[in-house]
């Protein structure tokens, strides 16, 4: 059986650019009710709205999944840090708290949620105070 030459990128077959994951475009059913229902509702941007989502279900799907996590959290404080002109030294302490609420949550671990809630909030306030 004679060999057809192989052209120029991605073969028949190949799905090796597929995204997947936190990046990926695809929803079920479920997560496009959940959406438009959250931007039917909610007085919050679309963008947040879809951003908080993906988020909540990577925490469901994947909760070990450290870097998921640390993406998801990045995005919601940039995206929060500019719509409410945060920077510096704020920025910062949101972030730290964005992630170790999420690494707490999908631990399980409510109290620590708490905590980490907690003193986030307190170093804002002081940052406010300086």
């Amino acid at each position: 059986m004679p060999r057809h030459k192989r052209r120029r990128g991605g073969q028949p077959g190949n799905h090796n650019a597929r995204k997947h994951g936190f990046y990926s475009n695809h929803r079920t059913p479920e997560e496009i009710k959940k959406l438009v229902d959250a931007i039917k509702n909610d007085d919050k941007d679309p963008a947040y709205s879809a951003l908080r989502l993906k988020v909540e279900n990577a925490l469901l799907n994947a909760p070990a999944n450290y870097r998921v996590l640390r993406e998801g959290s990045s995005l919601l404080v940039k995206y929060l840090s500019s719509k409410h002109g945060i920077n510096g030294h704020g920025y910062t302490l949101m972030k730290r708290a964005f992630r170790n609420t999420l690494k707490a949550a999908a631990l399980g671990d409510l109290d620590l949620t708490e905590r980490i809630a907690s003193q986030a909030l307190k170093d804002v306030e002081k940052l406010q105070d300086d």
